[in-house]
């Protein structure tokens, strides 16, 4: 979980943000090394080619601009001193991420601001031979520009995971799903990817085989708040990246962690609703994702009054959900899967989640960032999730969703040290589903 502006409130302004659920990481400014954190976000890595931003209009080139020039040999260099210094600990486990968003190795998806490269590297071909016509200029660029991308991304991640092999590697907002249609088709929105971004994404194996780990977005727009399409658009998200986990294999997938935020991206000052973060962490959960990231930035750490107004949506809002859906999650997964696995949907599509139950369960904010569990899971709890979920085992280890359970006696989950919840023991046995 990412929350830059609550560990800056915290540190910087004195006010009181709890944020101890959360394992924390930032971005690494060019001072500052990893300090043991969960995940290492690489935003201005190495040396990628680019057009730089700030001259679009001129077009300044640089590190060579496009794919086709980069200078290899240095781009891995510096990669790998890059690395080692915001990563020094070699075997180090946890997710590390690079951030690259300049230019898409799909040359279609180049479009909007980022045609320049496509411009660049039709002015590339035509360079080297003049005689060719602007369609086979074209259709050289596109062979081109994509083989080198595909290049420069398969070496970087190739080195990366030469050099800390135990983080879990992948490039930012991959897969993509570009299921944005709500925008224009509200009333007929249904959130599935377009068939042809799925046969895009089939186009980028390369990639899937290479990285360690998936990190697609489920940032939310205003037009989606406290909406039920904001659960179709992260449901599909989730399933596209599901889909292609398994390119290396059915049985080993690749493990995703959904990276989403507590306010809208159009909207940096507006909190999520509870509502929104069931259709987002929870829809996220439900589906058997690895985890979530929750990206954060320096936004309401600018004075007090916002420090704590983000203050009191952590204890009142996003903590409480955090602790319900960990909690219900983990005690799935120990229940039906024996540890060894996450639960999922039994029916992807189906509106079902990983909640505790509010009949039974209540979670109270105490002082000082301290939460308790009131209460204990029953029976029927069990059942429902017997009903609703069933196990997909982590990659090395066995489970099988068992078709009727005990109520596990003496069985204790915890957040941390202190953030618990039990069940007692019963002796009726659950009924076979």
């Amino acid at each position: 979980m990412l929350l830059t502006s609550a560990v800056r409130a915290s540190t910087y302004l004195g006010i009181p943000v709890f944020y101890r659920i959360f394992e924390l990481s930032t971005l690494k400014a060019t001072q500052v090394k990893s300090q043991s954190q969960a995940a290492d976000i690489c935003d201005t890595f190495s040396v990628f080619p680019n057009v730089s931003c700030e001259r679009m209009v001129l077009g300044e080139s640089v590190n060579g601009g496009i794919p086709q020039f980069i200078p290899l040999a240095h781009h891995l260099k510096k990669a790998a001193e890059d690395i080692r210094f915001y990563i020094p600990v070699k075997n180090q486990a946890g997710l590390a991420v690079i951030d690259w968003e300049e230019w898409r190795p799909s040359w279609v998806r180049n479009w909007a601001s980022k045609t320049i490269y496509k411009k660049h590297s039709v002015q590339f071909v035509q360079s080297k031979n003049h005689t060719l016509t602007p369609q086979e200029a074209h259709s050289v660029a596109i062979t081109e520009f994509e083989a080198a991308s595909q290049f420069i991304m398969r070496e970087t991640l190739s080195m990366a995971k030469r050099l800390r092999p135990n983080k879990q590697w992948g490039f930012f907002l991959f897969p993509e799903c570009y299921n944005y249609d709500y925008k224009w088709n509200s009333k007929d929105y249904t959130g599935h990817c377009p068939e042809i971004e799925k046969k895009r994404n089939d186009g980028l194996g390369w990639l899937w085989r290479e990285s360690t780990a998936l990190y697609p977005s489920i940032y939310l727009e205003t037009l989606l708040k406290s909406s039920p399409h904001a659960a179709l658009y992260t449901r599909h998200r989730v399933q596209e990246a599901k889909r292609v986990s398994t390119v290396n294999s059915e049985s080993a997938p690749l493990p995703i962690y959904v990276y989403t935020r507590v306010v809208f991206t159009d909207d940096p000052l507006t909190f999520l609703t509870q509502g929104d973060l069931v259709n987002t962490i929870g829809e996220s959960v439900a589906l058997g994702v690895s985890g979530v990231v929750m990206w954060g930035d320096l936004s309401f750490a600018k004075s007090a009054r916002m420090c704590r107004t983000l203050e009191k949506y952590l204890q009142h809002v996003l903590n409480p959900y955090i602790i319900n859906v960990t909690l219900a999650a983990k005690m799935c997964s120990q229940v039906l899967c024996q540890g060894n696995g996450a639960c999922t949907r039994k029916h992807w599509n189906a509106n079902d989640y990983l909640h505790l139950n509010p009949k039974n369960i209540f979670i109270r904010a105490g002082r000082h960032g301290k939460y308790s569990v009131i209460g204990h899971p029953t029976m029927e709890d069990f059942q429902q999730m017997a009903k609703k979920f069933e196990c997909s085992c982590y990659a090395g280890h066995n489970c099988h969703h068992k078709g009727y359970i005990h109520s596990p006696p003496n069985m204790n989950i915890c957040i941390l040290d202190d953030i618990c919840i039990t069940a007692r023991p019963e002796s009726r046995r659950m009924h076979r589903y």
